[in-house]
């Protein structure tokens, strides 16, 4: 997994953390109406801000998991329940529990294969028949070099659709926005990715 240290050290220093507007626009567009008043969610590397603290007038039961003591302990006291867990440890996952997993960038942060392995096991596990998986990915840009941005993983998207599918998943919507892009400093220079 990537480096416990690394993110440690990030949520020490980070600040307030939020969400994207496009991030709570797809969820209110195209998730949402596909979910129960009292469904159960759970969102994997939430880091210390969850994207359903944005969602207003949706009483779900959210469960918001980071391997990061740091994050965890700057979280909010609100409505979503914040916990320590890693989404490659097994033990932590109930079989057949949510109705929805939600990922922002955790499964790019899984940098071996192996690992991201477990954690899709887990996660397949721990969705009832017929949830749904909602996953934020970079990919690398359809033109252009290779992109290596440390702690990170990026694939192509037919990669990632490979992936997701070899460990039992069934995509329903699938879609590269071009006009949002996933930028970071990489030794000195900016580097952008693609959103899946």
């Amino acid at each position: 997994m990537n480096s416990l240290d690394f993110f440690e050290k990030y949520y020490g220093q980070k600040g307030t953390q939020y969400f994207s507007a496009s991030l709570i626009s797809f969820f209110e567009s195209t998730i949402r109406h596909r979910l129960s008043f009292d469904c159960e969610i759970l969102e994997i590397g939430a880091g210390s801000y969850s994207l359903f603290e944005e969602i207003k007038d949706f009483k779900a039961h959210v469960r918001a998991i980071d391997f990061s003591k740091k994050a965890i302990k700057k979280a909010p006291k609100s409505a979503v329940h914040y916990e320590l867990a890693d989404v490659t440890i097994s033990t932590f996952f109930p079989d057949d529990h949510y109705d929805f997993v939600f990922d922002a960038h955790c499964v790019n942060c899984l940098t071996s294969k192996e690992e991201r392995q477990k954690a899709f096991e887990n996660i397949y596990r721990a969705l009832k028949v017929n949830a749904l998986l909602a996953c934020e990915l970079m990919v690398r840009p359809s033109h252009g070099p290779s992109v290596q941005i440390p702690f990170k993983v990026v694939q192509t998207a037919l990669e990632w659709e490979q992936e997701f599918i070899s460990n039992g998943f069934k995509i329903v919507y699938f879609m590269i926005v071009k006009e949002s892009h996933f930028g970071a400093m990489v030794e000195g220079r900016e580097v952008n990715c693609d959103v899946l």
